[in-house]
C-alpha cells in the first residue's frame, strides 16, 4: 500500500430521510459537512463496529501527522451515490488527488489553522489546488472510490468533533439501527458521540444462464449486529430506470440469493445490455451492492436454442501485474466450436480482445485460459479488472458473463476472496491462529485484505469490514470465486 493511501471501510449505506437542499448561506451559518438534506446519519466514528480503530488521514498521512492524534475528528456519513458534498467552512484547497484507500479525496486548509478532509468521492473534484473556497461550496459528490464497501463520505475536521457538534445542533437524527453503541464523552462539545455496532455488506454477483430473453441474477449479503429481513434484485436497461425484479422476506445474518427473470415474468430483449443491482434490508435501512451489467444473446439466435454455454470461471495466478483468465464452453447437440477467446478491461464497458484461439470444429466441452503476460498485456497493481470469455459456435458468437478480479497490491498486503465449501455460508475470522475463537466472519466471495507478515502457519491475518484476525488459508483465493 502507498504511504499516502488511507483506509476507511464503509459499514453501511443509508438512504437519507429528507430531501431539502441547503443553500450556501445556510451551510455557512450551520457549518455541517454533508449533504443535500437537512439531516443525516453516521455509521462510524473513532472505531468500527468490530472495535478496530477508524484511521484518520489528517493525523496519519496529512498535515496533522506531527500533532497528537485526535480520535474524535472523523466520521463516516452514508449517503446515496452522487449526493453533493459541501465545504464546512471557508478555506483553500490543499490537496486534490487519489489514494488507494481514500479514493478521490480533497483537503481544505482553513484560516483558523484547522483542516477538513473529504474522502471516497465519486470522481476527482474539479477544483484546483490553491483555489479559495467559501463555506457551502460544492466540492464533489459522494462515491465509494478507494477502499469502501458502500457509498459514503469519510469526513474529518481537525480540532472538531463532527458527531457531537452536529448532534447538538440537531442535524444527526438517526443511526443505522438501535443496536449496541460505542460511546465517548469529553468536555467542550455539548454532546456524546456513538458508534453503531451494526454493519451490513451487499455483493452483486455475476449474471449467468444468459439467453436471448432471460438470465439469472445473483447476490449475497452479510450482516453483523442486526439481522437481514429482506433481499432482492433491481433490473433495468440503464442505471437510472432499474425496477425491482424480485425479493424475499428472510431472517438471517447472511445468505446468497438469485432471481430468474423468467420466473418473475420479465422477458428480456435479445442483444441488449441490462443493468442490475442486489439489495438487502437490515433493520430500517436498505443496503445496496454495486451496479453490474450483462448482455443478452444476439437477435440472430432468437428463434433457435443457444448452441453452447460459455462461462467465465475466474482469474487465477493473479499478481501485481498479470493474471490468467479462465473459462469454459459446452456445446449443445451437434454444435461445433470454431473459436474461443477472452476480452479484458478496467470496466465492464471498455473491454478489448486479450487473445483468441482457432478451434477445429470441436464438439462437447472445452476449457480455455488466457494469460495476460503471453498476450503482452501488463496489468496495474491494486486495480480491479473485468473480463469475459466467448466462443464462436456454428458461426455465432456466444458470450459468457462478465467476471472481475483485482491485482495484488505492490505494498505489504494483497486482496483475496473467501471461497468457502459448499453448504457453508461464511469463513470465520478468529482472534487466534486456531479454530474456536471467532470474532467475525466473511461471506462466500467477500473481499479481504491479507497481511502475509502477520500470518501464522496455515492461518492468514486478514482484515474485513473493520474486523482483523486469522482465517484459514485454504479458503482464501486471489480471484473472485
Amino acid at each position: 500500500m502507498k504511504k499516502s493511501s488511507f483506509v476507511s471501510l464503509a459499514l453501511a449505506i443509508v438512504l437519507l430521510a429528507a430531501a431539502l437542499p441547503i443553500r450556501a448561506d445556510a451551510a455557512n451559518a450551520a457549518a455541517f459537512p454533508l449533504p443535500t438534506t437537512s439531516t443525516y446519519t453516521v455509521s462510524a466514528l473513532s472505531n468500527y463496529s468490530g472495535g478496530a480503530r477508524h484511521s484518520s488521514y489528517l493525523y496519519t498521512y496529512g498535515p496533522m501527522r506531527s500533532a497528537a492524534y485526535d480520535p474524535y475528528c472523523l466520521a463516516d456519513i452514508p449517503a446515496p451515490r452522487g449526493t453533493p458534498i459541501y465545504a464546512v467552512a471557508d478555506g483553500v484547497v490543499l490537496t486534490n488527488t487519489y489514494g488507494s484507500g481514500g479514493g478521490y479525496y480533497l483537503v481544505l486548509q482553513h484560516s483558523d489553522g484547522t483542516y477538513s478532509y473529504y474522502g471516497h468521492m465519486r470522481e476527482q473534484s474539479s477544483l484546483r489546488v490553491g483555489t479559495s473556497i467559501r463555506a457551502g461550496a460544492v466540492l464533489g459528490y459522494v462515491g465509494m472510490t478507494g477502499t469502501a464497501t458502500g457509498h459514503h463520505l469519510h469526513f474529518e475536521w481537525s480540532g472538531h468533533d463532527p458527531y457531537c457538534e452536529y448532534a447538538a445542533r440537531g442535524y444527526i437524527t438517526g443511526r443505522t439501527s438501535a443496536a449496541a453503541v460505542y460511546p465517548h464523552q469529553h468536555s467542550g462539545t455539548g454532546g456524546t458521540g456513538t458508534v453503531n455496532t451494526a454493519s451490513c455488506a451487499v455483493t452483486t454477483g455475476a449474471a449467468d444462464t444468459i439467453t436471448q430473453t432471460s438470465a439469472v441474477l445473483r447476490g449475497s449479503v452479510s450482516a453483523s449486529g442486526v439481522k437481514v429481513n429482506e433481499c432482492g434484485v433491481f433490473l433495468g436497461t440503464s442505471r437510472t430506470n432499474m425496477q425491482k425484479l424480485g425479493s424475499d422476506t428472510i431472517n438471517t445474518y447472511g445468505t446468497s440469493f438469485y432471481y430468474s427473470t423468467a420466473k418473475y415474468g420479465q422477458p428480456l430483449t435479445a442483444g441488449t445490455t441490462y443493468y442490475y443491482q442486489a439489495y438487502a434490508q437490515a433493520g430500517n435501512t436498505t443496503y445496496y451492492g454495486d451496479i453490474c451489467t450483462f448482455r443478452t444473446l444476439d437477435a440472430s439466435a432468437v428463434n433457435s436454442q443457444p448452441s453452447a454455454t460459455v462461462k467465465s470461471t475466474g482469474a487465477t495466478n493473479v499478481t501485481i501485474s498479470s493474471a490468467q483468465l479462465n473459462g469454459s464452453v459446452s456445446t449443445l447437440g451437434n454444435a461445433h466450436i470454431q473459436e474461443t477467446g477472452a476480452y479484458l478491461g478496467t470496466s465492464a464497458s471498455n473491454m478489448t480482445l486479450l487473445g483468441k484461439d482457432a478451434v477445429n470444429n470441436r464438439t462437447g466441452s472445452l476449457s480455455m485460459w488466457y494469460g495476460t503476460e503471453k498476450y503482452g498485456r501488463t496489468l496495474q497493481p491494486d486495480t480491479t479488472y473485468y473480463y469475459y470469455c466467448y466462443a464462436v459456435v456454428d458461426g455465432k458468437t456466444v458470450n459468457g458473463s462478465v467476471a472481475s478480479f483485482r491485482t495484488q497490491s505492490s505494498g505489504n498486503w494483497y486482496y483475496a476472496y473467501a471461497n468457502v465449501p459448499t453448504g457453508t455460508q461464511h469463513l470465520a475470522i478468529n482472534s487466534k491462529a486456531s479454530a474456536g475463537s471467532q470474532i467475525g466472519r466473511i461471506p462466500h466471495g467477500g473481499q479481504v485484505k491479507v497481511y502475509p507478515g502477520r500470518s501464522s502457519g496455515n492461518w492468514l491475518w486478514v482484515e474485513y469490514n473493520g474486523v482483523s484476525g486469522y482465517s484459514y488459508k485454504n479458503y482464501l483465493v486471489t480471484s473472485k470465486p
